[in-house]
This record gives structure tokens, sequence and C-alpha cells, in this order.
């Protein structure tokens, strides 16, 4: 008679707890990843979900001009792809709103924080629309 192996249970075995291992907790750099790896993928949608998932943080991973410059970018891509773009969302134009929508946002808080600092420029210059 074969006498088989009965089965282990490594598979159920949990890692052991390390203090050297550990998963940092994403920041704005990981979310501007994440959002390129969606532009790069054509889903407007998904960039901008992970923007909206930004401000959810309240301020603790804010969005940074690079963010709004994706999303921005994600929408006027998604419009430029034609009908292969719009064909999720419906109607001519929508992207290119979404986009123009992102845009003053992001120059409402532009204006927003030059007027919380001392001597702050208003001028869109550091969001290069100068």
């Amino acid at each position: 008679m074969i006498r088989e192996n009965p089965p282990t249970n490594d598979y159920q075995r949990r890692p052991q707890q390390n203090p050297n291992n550990f998963v940092p907790k994403p920041n704005v750099q990981t979310y501007n990843l994440v959002m390129d790896a969606h532009f790069q993928l054509s889903d407007a949608a998904r960039v901008q979900d992970m923007i909206i998932e930004m401000d959810g943080t309240n301020g603790r991973i804010a969005p940074n001009n690079e963010s709004f410059s994706k999303v921005i970018r994600a929408w006027l891509n998604d419009e430029s792809n034609g009908e292969k773009g719009r064909a999720q969302y419906g109607l001519p134009g929508l992207s290119v709103e979404n986009a123009w929508r992102w845009l003053d946002e992001l120059l409402r808080r532009e204006k927003k924080q030059g007027d919380c600092s001392n001597g702050g420029s208003n001028t869109g210059e550091s969001v290069g629309l100068v």
C-alpha cells in the first residue's frame, strides 16, 4: 500500500510579524503614480476618482498641481479620443466640461492659497498658465 503524505498547512501559515517589514502609507506621489497608470489606460473617470479620494483624506493627502494637471489631461485626452472616449459617457463635449471644472477648481484653490499667504501671487504662474 502506498502511503500518501498528509497535506500540510503551509499555505495557511501567516508570515511572521517583522518590524523591518512594513507597507508605507500612500502619499501624493503614490496617488499621482496610480493616476498615471489610469491615464495610460485611457480611464479618465478613474483618474478623477483618485483626486476625489485624495480630497476625501481631509488634507492628509492633498492633491497638488501635478494631480490636477493629470485629471485635466485625462479628460482632454478622453475627448480627443473621439467616439471611443465618449462612448462611455455619451455626449460630445462632456469630457471638456469635466476638464474645465477641474481647471476651475485648481484656480480656485490657487486663489485661496494666494489669499492666505502674505504677498502670494495670484496670477496662475504656479500652475503654468502664464
